[in-house]
């Protein structure tokens, strides 16, 4: 659960809902939000033999095809 603590603690430390109200910041949020759900993704495919059917759930939302990720 290490890596969930330190995503949780890089979107904090980066606050990508107060850089989003500068257009300067644009594409930094943007790199910022792709590294936080790929940070998501990397924490569902881990966690899905312990909580396979919302794991499942995760890979629909994210519009992922489950047979890449086994």
């Amino acid at each position: 659960m290490d890596l969930a603590d330190k995503a949780n603690q890089y979107i904090d430390k980066m606050e990508p809902w107060n850089l989003i109200k500068e257009e300067k910041n644009k594409e930094l949020v943007q790199s910022i939000c792709t590294t936080s759900l790929n940070l998501f993704r990397l924490l569902t495919i881990m966690l899905n033999p312990v909580i396979p059917e919302l794991c499942s759930r995760i890979y629909s939302f994210l519009n992922i095809d489950e047979t890449y990720v086994e």
